[in-house]
């Protein structure tokens, strides 16, 4: 009955424009004809209240229903859903008044009532101040002064929430318009997890694609700039509390980060082909055209190499060339780029001369240099980029007194001479280490290796999917050599210091590919990759919005696939993302069969996986399913079982959840 409810009440949003589209026309045409005093439009004017007072009637009846699906302000409520019913009795009046001379009276009467109906629909909708003018451009500047919450969250929870999160309308019973009313959640529970971003459905909900129902604000509202977004993740990190000063979080920037000129967004045809060469590229926030790209780890760069970015190279903004075989030659190639504000060069063997590569980079703001082979010369070049904010030289051949007479000089430039200067808070927070290898998917062995770019700090990972600790195996510096698909999960540590963020990749052995996969049920539309050769296209999802991920809600999922010739088949496994914040959970159950024609299947194995009893960190990895024994077979059919409903514990308990996966790695 609920789910009947419902069904009726989101009508009442979906028809509630066809009785005004035809209204307002309609007391147009009787205004006319009645000062014209013509009697020929008289046919078309009842044809027009016959429609109106069916369509009136039934709007009416769905937002009957409609209010019983959410909380709204009981006074505001009242007046819309009456004068509602007002208009719809009136536009049946004016069909029964239709051949007689009452009738323009009553179509201006019912268009009184539905312009004030109206009126109090909009507030229910979009707040009560939907029609009122506020002077709140986007573009105020930043207030760094006071607390985080006061000078930075709350103005943006102010613009771009609280028309929805208020006490006149309580969207999701949740409200925004204090610290306190946003500590003590919605209907589904806590939003704000302190100390944990990634579990806060507050920040989950805010990186979810644009056409996402749970994703926030909602499509066609003004979203979130991803200054304002990493603003939010950073004060839940450190704790959600009023007292956090508003210098711990990045203030640096101007409101647009962004270069201020403007740019088509780039063609995903030519994204794509870039992510088939193994070239890292990032969306960087909702309705931006902005692009970050990672080439960091790749000791195989050419001029070649850099030269595929040149189709999207008017969006490049960001670039991290970190751990590369970068050198002074390939940064001729970055001239291109005439776009870029933010780049990392740090461990590679670039050069001062290299450097003068870039002057031409007119946005240049951000450039790392840690651990490269540049000099005092170098800080020549600096002087010459006018937009430059932030500069790290540390470990490079510059001299401290050369960097006390530039600072001196550019005091807006900050320069991070060591890694002590790298943060503000105390104590210091160490950076995440580099995870380095040679494919993701592999059929026999790979070799992973560990960095991090300061001496005296330890790594500690683990391969079971859990968060490293300093309790953790600690890395020893030869290459961790995977025999299984694996996730690998790292942090720095050291005495003194905070650890560092996990860094984490995850790698799938396969030793079969399958020729073809068919899905049963289809994905949902939201996420539906490229149906069955998403589970066989080579390609590692590594967030919810990689197009690489088949998205299932509320049901399970099964893949017949076909080898075309008989294997011996010894462990089948799926890769799958849980992101419990935006109500995606890990696989519980895998269940083979197998067969020679593809008509009869034999059962060869089951097993079942546990489910959170907690809120779990975002997280890619494998479930997999080993034989006792090798089993001959050309088809094999997976079942891949989902929890279906989010779990009692969770804030969206009894929800529909949803299952995340992307590839099959068969043995």
């Amino acid at each position: 009955m609920d789910q009947l409810i419902v069904f009726w009440g989101k009508l009442h949003l979906l028809f509630l424009h066809l009785p005004i589209g035809l209204l307002l026309p309609t007391c147009l045409l009787a205004l006319w004809s009645h000062w014209k005093k013509e009697q020929q439009w008289l046919p078309i004017l009842q044809l027009a209240v016959t429609t109106t007072s069916l369509l009136a009637l039934f709007t009416a009846f769905s937002g009957w229903w409609l209010a019983a699906t959410g909380t709204y302000p009981s006074d505001t409520l009242f007046w819309h859903r009456w004068l509602g019913i007002a208009t719809a009795l009136a536009s049946l009046i004016s069909y029964l008044l239709r051949t007689t001379r009452w009738l323009f009276v009553s179509i201006y009467a019912t268009t009184l009532l539905l312009l004030v109906a109206g009126h109090y629909g909009g507030s229910l909708t979009h707040g009560e101040d939907f029609f009122a003018l506020q002077d709140t451009p986007e573009t105020a500047p930043v207030q760094a002064e006071g607390t985080a919450f006061e000078s930075l969250i709350y103005p943006v929870f102010q613009k771009k929430c609280i028309s929805c999160h208020q006490p006149s309308k309580r969207k999701g019973d949740l409200l925004l318009d204090s610290y306190e009313n946003m500590l003590l959640g919605g209907s589904h529970g806590p939003v704000v997890i302190p100390g944990n971003p990634d579990s806060s459905s507050l920040y989950q909900r805010l990186l979810l694609p644009g056409h996402d129902e749970h994703h926030m604000p909602p499509k066609g509202k003004a979203q979130l700039s991803p200054q304002e977004i990493e603003w939010v993740r950073r004060w839940i990190e450190l704790g959600a509390t009023t007292q956090l000063p508003a210098s711990a979080l990045p203030t640096h920037q101007s409101n647009n980060p962004f270069p201020n000129v403007t740019v088509a967004p780039a063609d995903p045809t030519d994204i794509q082909e870039l992510k088939n060469n193994r070239i890292a590229v990032l969306s960087l926030g909702e309705q931006q055209p902005w692009l970050a790209v990672s080439l960091t780890g790749r000791k195989d760069l050419q001029p070649e190499v850099l030269q595929l970015l040149r189709p999207i190279a008017d969006q490049i903004t960001h670039l991290d060339l970190a751990h590369t075989n970068c050198s002074d030659e390939l940064l001729t190639n970055l001239k291109m780029l005439k776009h870029l504000s933010r780049l990392h060069l740090s461990n590679t063997n670039v050069t001062s001369k290299g450097i003068a590569e870039l002057v031409g980079l007119s946005h240049l703001r951000y450039l790392n240099l840690h651990q490269t082979k540049v000099d005092d010369s170098v800080l020549d070049q600096v002087e010459l980029l006018k937009r430059l904010k932030e500069l790290y030289v540390w470990g490079t051949l510059i001299q401290p007194s050369k960097i006390a007479s530039i600072q001196t000089q550019y005091p807006d430039l900050r320069v991070a001479f060591d890694p002590g200067t790298i943060s503000h808070l105390s104590p210091l927070t160490l950076v995440s280490p580099s995870i380095f290898y040679s494919k993701t998917i592999f059929d026999d062995t790979l070799q992973v290796k560990l960095e991090f770019p300061f001496k005296g700090v330890a790594l500690h990972y683990t391969l079971d999917q859990t968060d490293p600790t300093s309790s953790s195996p600690q890395y020893n510096g030869s290459p961790l050599v995977l025999e299984q698909s694996a996730t690998v999960r790292v942090i720095a540590a050291k005495p003194g210091w905070e650890n560092s963020p996990v860094a984490e990749a995850t790698f799938a052995k396969r030793k079969h590919k399958p020729i073809a996969a068919t899905l049963s049920p289809k994905p949902s539309e939201k996420y539906p990759g490229k149906g069955g050769e998403s589970l066989i296209d080579n390609l590692l999802g590594l967030d919810a919005t990689d197009p690489a991920f088949l998205g299932f809600e509320g049901s399970q999922a099964s893949a017949v696939l076909d080898f075309g010739k008989k294997i011996n088949l010894t462990r089948a496994g799926i890769h799958y993302l849980e992101n419990n914040g935006s109500w995606i959970f890990a696989p519980s159950g895998l269940e083979l069969w197998v067969s020679t024609d593809k008509k009869s299947w034999t059962p060869v194995g089951k097993t079942t996986f546990p489910i959170n009893t907690s809120m779990q960190n975002t997280k890619t990895g494998v479930r997999s399913l080993a034989l006792s024994a090798p089993i001959e077979t050309q088809y094999l059919k997976m079942h891949i079982s989902s929890p279906l409903q989010n779990p009692a514990w969770h804030p969206g308990k009894g929800q529909k959840c949803w299952i995340f996966i992307d590839e099959v790695l068969i043995e």
